[in-house]
């Protein structure tokens, strides 16, 4: 499935460009409340990048605002670090289908549902695949 050498680095390009948006002050859409916690959040991270909650807590606030740009790199590193994390493959799977991104959205859906284990990510997957047509 990922094996192709181009979706590397095609996958590679996308992470530096998000990361790149996620300097991008957000819209004036989100409630200060959320906004505030969300710079709150991506301090915390930043001052212990090992802290997997802390990690989480960023990406749950970057979602609160709608910076789906902004919550895939700390959700990629996660899995850099346990590719078993098959809730995170579907949150990616979400994160890139918001963003209109099918082909990557899909691979993570198939992903994901390749190791669930009798929880419902399978049938949420397959919600969205039959969306994009996968």
């Amino acid at each position: 499935m990922f094996l192709n050498g181009s979706f590397f680095k095609r996958r590679a390009l996308l992470l530096f460009c998000v990361s790149c948006l996620c300097l991008i002050p957000l819209s004036s859409d989100a409630s200060d409340g959320k906004e505030k916690l969300f710079e709150e959040s991506f301090e915390r991270m930043l001052a212990d990048p090992s802290d997997v909650d802390l990690t989480l807590a960023y990406a749950n606030a970057a979602i609160d605002v709608g910076n789906y740009e902004a919550a895939i790199p700390p959700l990629e590193r996660m899995l850099f670090f346990n590719p078993e994390l098959y809730e995170i493959k579907f949150q990616l799977g979400v994160m890139y289908y918001n963003l209109k991104s099918y082909d990557v959205a899909r691979e993570y859906f198939v992903d994901a549902k390749s190791g669930d284990s009798g929880s419902d990510i399978a049938s949420r997957a397959d919600e969205y695949l039959k969306k994009i047509g996968g």
